[in-house]
């Protein structure tokens, strides 16, 4: 159900490695901590706004619920009910104009990863980033899960520090030493 420890379903478990060796100062991850969930509920009042026969922010939930109960069941678990948490709370914010409700959301989407972006990786990881390299896999294959998990890794680092799954954990720092050993030896950085 979880995979081996080597990748895990979606290769997760090395994603995730690859993806903390990008975040290692405690302030750029507190950050993280506090903008990724402002960026999921701004996503998830967009997908309530779409007129549509079915509200697609469950929709939204139950298909990438699914993705993360698939990569790790309580990890899953945790991700999709914080999702329905952000998504109770998010839904009653309205100013009655569907265009204004939407702006305002863009702009708190915008402004959170804005940032985590500029401020956690600009100035706390100084410049060091996986954003541009997490958006090209994606144009480049076309798979979306990647990308969706990478909003679950910070959930589940927290899940990890409370003492949860620690072979797990071993498994993704050697895959984050790999890929610290990798930025190290490539001769592009400074």
């Amino acid at each position: 159900m979880n995979g081996s420890m080597n990748g895990g379903p979606f290769d997760w478990i090395r994603r995730m490695g690859v993806h903390e060796a990008y975040h290692l100062s405690p302030i750029n991850r507190l950050i993280h901590w506090i903008c990724i969930p402002i960026e999921l509920a701004a996503v998830l009042k967009l997908f309530a706004l779409v007129p549509a026969p079915r509200d697609l922010s469950l929709l939204a939930i139950v298909l990438v619920g699914a993705v993360y109960v698939a990569a790790d069941v309580v990890g899953g678990a945790v991700m999709l009910a914080l999702l329905l948490v952000l998504r109770a709370l998010v839904l009653p914010w309205t100013t009655g104009r569907l265009v204004l409700d939407a702006v305002m959301a863009a702009l708190a989407f915008g402004a959170a990863f804005t940032f985590q972006t500029r401020v956690g990786h600009g100035v706390f990881e100084r410049g060091v980033d996986d954003t541009a390299m997490n958006l090209a896999e994606l144009a480049e294959t076309r798979n979306p899960i990647p990308t969706l998990l990478v909003f679950a890794y910070h959930g589940f680092e927290l899940l990890f520090a409370l003492g949860y799954r620690p072979g797990l954990s071993q498994a993704i720092a050697r895959h984050r030493n790999a890929e610290l050993g990798r930025m190290r030896d490539d001769p592009r950085r400074t």
